[in-house]
């Protein structure tokens, strides 16, 4: 028996399950066309090929017109599948956006000065910016700067002669 024959899955057929790792419902409906594009499906029902993945075959499915044209051969049952999926995603991101809002409104900056408030004068420092008469205050993130020479603060530059003596 030859291997060609052992092996019915040959260059010729394609593969039966193409489809991403996950178990949204939207592959029940979809298969991917090519496995090097990962956002081309192609619907199972009218072969209507849907780019810019799932989310848009589940609207191809639902028949929910904008983005994709609607599928003529599916069912009620499951255009009413694919809606309750799209609807049940953006009721979790929402719920998710709300959690995370809560989270951020929560969190407590210790010690750090709220935008209205002054700094205290034991967070401030004066000094004498390179000998100008303009005095700068240091704040706490000058700590971790170093100061300017005043050579490179000067719009001079320094040649320096190149001759030798002899």
């Amino acid at each position: 028996m030859s291997s060609a024959a052992s092996n019915p899955s040959s260059s010729t057929s394609k593969p039966m399950s193409l489809k991403r790792n996950s178990d949204d419902i939207g592959w029940d409906y979809g298969v991917l066309v090519n496995p090097n594009n990962l956002n081309l499906i192609k619907c199972k029902l009218c072969g209507q090929e849907v780019s810019a993945g799932i989310y848009r075959l589940k609207l191809h499915i639902a028949g929910i017109r904008g983005q994709v044209k609607p599928c003529r051969k599916s069912s009620e049952e499951d255009k009413e599948k694919c809606k309750k999926a799209i609807d049940d995603s953006k009721k979790d991101k929402k719920a998710r956006y709300a959690e995370q809002q809560e989270v951020r409104d929560a969190v407590d900056l210790v010690g750090a000065p709220d935008a209205d408030e002054d700094t205290t004068a034991a967070e401030v420092e004066e000094i004498d910016c390179s000998g100008g008469n303009d005095i700068r205050k240091i704040g706490p993130m000058d700590k971790f700067t170093m100061p300017l020479d005043k050579a490179s603060l000067s719009n001079s530059r320094v040649y320096r002669s190149t001759r030798s003596t002899m």
